[in-house]
């Protein structure tokens, strides 16, 4: 069982960094099966930037929006798995777009864990159903985290092996102080970099203000969402070290 003992950098917005390299018509996760190749370079990518984990590129991998979910969860958790060369691979389950239904993550749950997943990460919460219904799947399967501020006080029963906070406009604190002060847990920060195109904040600066931050409050697992590309995580780890 992974136990969050020592600081572990993530890597950065899985999505947002496909779709740097490609146009896709319908969501980044058919990747998988479509173009292997370019998921596996772009985790490459995060791993010689120095990321510790990787993330799997299954976040909108919902049944109700991806039919094939377990097919597709199964070939991220593989490909990711096969590119870490030895680091740890976090398998992503995103919210969609409404609340979800247990039917939604059980394909995909399954096809993290038997594609050799170390842990899951159910991110980018908005509403506590969500978490729980992930939870409610996952039922131990993987040691599991949650990015949602009311988690460790709304979710006892799961045994969360992590929280945090992720995404947003950019780094910013405030949430993350909330939550340090009502947990135990080690703390997650995956901050994205902006708010849309325009507004991204440059890796230096951006890395600047996670470390800074993530060192506060002694955060055990720092990376970047939306936005955050390789170059940002070498830089953060600069900023770190």
């Amino acid at each position: 069982m992974v136990v969050f003992e020592k600081q572990l950098i993530f890597d950065g917005g899985i999505g947002t960094t496909l779709l740097g390299k490609v146009q896709v018509d319908g969501f980044v996760d058919l990747l998988n099966l479509e173009n292997p190749d370019l998921v596996s370079a772009m985790h490459s990518e995060f791993i010689n930037a120095g990321s510790d984990v990787i993330t799997t590129n299954s976040f909108c991998c919902l049944e109700s929006l991806i039919s094939n979910s377990g097919e597709v969860a199964l070939a991220a958790a593989q490909i990711a798995r096969e590119a870490a060369h030895g680091k740890l691979v976090a398998g992503s389950l995103g919210p969609g777009y409404n609340i979800p239904t247990h039917k939604d993550y059980e394909k995909t749950v399954t096809g993290l864990v038997d594609g050799g997943c170390d842990f899951l990460i159910v991110e980018s919460v908005t509403d506590l159903k969500q978490a729980e219904i992930a939870l409610e799947v996952i039922n131990g399967a993987l040691p599991v985290g949650v990015t949602f501020i009311e988690a460790p006080l709304q979710l006892p029963d799961f045994e969360l092996q992590f929280t945090g906070i992720n995404c947003g406009a950019e780094p910013s604190e405030n949430e993350l102080k909330k939550l340090s002060k009502i947990t135990d847990l080690p703390l997650a920060f995956f901050p994205a970099t902006g708010s849309g195109p325009q507004q991204m904040m440059p890796a230096a600066e951006w890395a600047e203000v996670t470390a800074y931050i993530a060192l506060r409050y002694e955060c055990y697992l720092i990376g970047g969402c939306c936005g955050a590309s390789p170059e940002h995580i070498k830089k953060l780890i600069v900023e770190i070290n």
